[in-house]
């Protein structure tokens, strides 16, 4: 592991020799969970905002209406090259994240509306024809 000298460490960025990176908080998958920016580079470092497009799978802690403001967040940033921690986009970052927020858009307002329909969580998981990942949730403690 390399371990980079970070100076002039003041709240909301830190820098190296070379790069000044902003600490935007980005919750939603995680309450703490932070992207970095280095603007001149134009780099985002999304942790795991970004993994795909879309997303298989949610954990109890998650917030997804918190993902969507941390996603349009995001999108406000002049940046070209995409590091996520489990899948980079060294190309059009910022498309497959307007992507990846017309999804969770799209699917908040759908469970929205069944939700106004009185379906209970079952009933919701059977009409967006969704399956529960049970290896998931054993892996994940249930939580």
């Amino acid at each position: 592991m390399i371990v980079l000298p970070i100076t002039n460490s003041k709240e909301g960025y830190f820098e190296t020799p070379k790069y000044r990176f902003q600490i935007i908080p980005i919750p939603g998958h995680a309450k703490d969970m932070v992207a970095l920016y280095e603007a001149n580079q134009k780099w985002l470092f999304s942790a795991d905002l970004y993994v795909n497009s879309y997303i298989a799978y949610f954990l109890r802690e998650e917030s997804m209406l918190q993902q969507i403001k941390s996603i349009e967040k995001i999108l406000s940033l002049d940046f070209e090259i995409l590091f996520c921690s489990h899948n980079p986009q060294f190309k059009q970052g910022k498309k497959l994240l307007e992507k990846k927020l017309q999804f969770f858009q799209q699917f908040y307002q759908d469970v929205a509306e069944l939700q106004h329909q009185d379906l209970n969580a079952n009933q919701i998981f059977k009409k967006l024809n969704l399956k529960e990942k049970w290896k998931v949730r054993l892996m994940s403690l249930g939580v």
